[in-house]
C-alpha cells in the first residue's frame, strides 16, 4: 500500500499543476477533473499520518480506485492534443518531495525532470495501472474471501470444542444422559468434519493466493 499512498501525492500534484487556458474547451477541465479524488485520498494519509493500512480499502474500492487511474491515461491518451494545446503547467508545483515520491512508485523509471507534460502524466497513469496493480490484481478479491473463510473455520470450531466440552460435563454429572451424550457425539463428528473440509478449502486457496 505504500506504492499507492506515494502515487495519490503525485496525481494530486498534477491535478494542482494543470490550469485551464481555453474556456470555450472542456477537455482540459475533464482531465483535471479525473486526478481530483487523489486529493481526497492524500488527505487520508495527511491526517492519518502514515500510508493506508493493508485492510483501509476493500477490494472493490481499491479496483474502483487504480479504474480511475486507468482512466486518467485513457481519456488523456485520446484527447492529448486538444488538452496540450488548451492548458499549461505550473512547474512550480513539482518539487524535490514529487521526484522522491516518483522513484518510489517507479524506482526504474527514467524521465526528464525538467519536462512536465500531459504526455508524462498518461505514461505513469498508464504505467502504474499495467505494471503495479494488473499483476497483482487477483489478490485483493482472494485474500478477502481466504478471510471470511478463515473466520467461518473459527467459529465453527470453537463452536465444536465447546460442544465436546459441554457433552463431557453431562458424562461426569449425568448418569442418566446416554441419548444427549450420543446426540452431542454426533453433532461434534458433524462439526469436526467441516471443520476439516473449511481447513483443506482455505489450504488451497492460501496457496493460489500466496503462490
Amino acid at each position: 500500500m505504500h506504492k499507492l499512498s506515494c502515487f495519490v501525492k503525485v496525481l494530486a500534484t498534477i491535478h494542482t499543476s494543470i490550469e485551464p487556458q481555453n474556456c470555450t474547451s472542456n477537455s482540459v477541465s475533464k482531465y483535471k477533473d479525473k486526478f481530483e479524488f487523489a486529493h481526497r485520498l492524500e488527505y487520508i494519509t495527511i491526517m492519518g499520518g502514515r500510508d493506508y493500512q493493508i485492510n483501509h480499502f476493500s477490494a472493490k474500492q481499491l479496483d474502483d480506485i487504480c479504474e480511475k487511474i486507468n482512466d486518467i491515461w485513457y481519456y488523456g491518451d485520446r484527447k492529448k492534443s486538444v488538452i496540450s494545446e488548451n492548458c499549461s503547467i505550473n512547474t512550480n508545483c513539482f518539487n524535490n518531495s514529487f521526484h522522491e515520491l516518483l522513484h518510489v512508485v517507479f524506482n526504474d523509471f527514467r524521465y526528464d525532470s525538467n519536462t512536465y507534460d500531459i504526455h508524462l502524466f498518461n505514461e505513469i497513469a498508464g504505467k502504474f495501472y499495467s505494471d503495479i496493480y494488473q499483476p497483482i490484481r487477483h489478490i485483493p478479491a482472494g485474500f478477502e474471501l481466504w478471510k471470511n473463510k478463515m473466520h467461518c473455520f473459527k467459529k465453527i470450531t470453537i463452536t465444536g470444542i465447546s460442544t465436546n466440552i459441554i457433552g463431557l460435563g453431562i458424562a461426569m454429572f449425568c448418569s442418566n444422559a446416554s441419548c444427549v451424550l450420543i446426540c452431542f457425539c454426533i453433532l461434534s463428528m458433524l462439526l469436526f468434519c467441516i471443520s476439516l473440509f473449511l481447513l483443506i478449502r482455505i489450504d488451497k486457496h492460501s496457496k493460489r493466493i500466496f503462490r
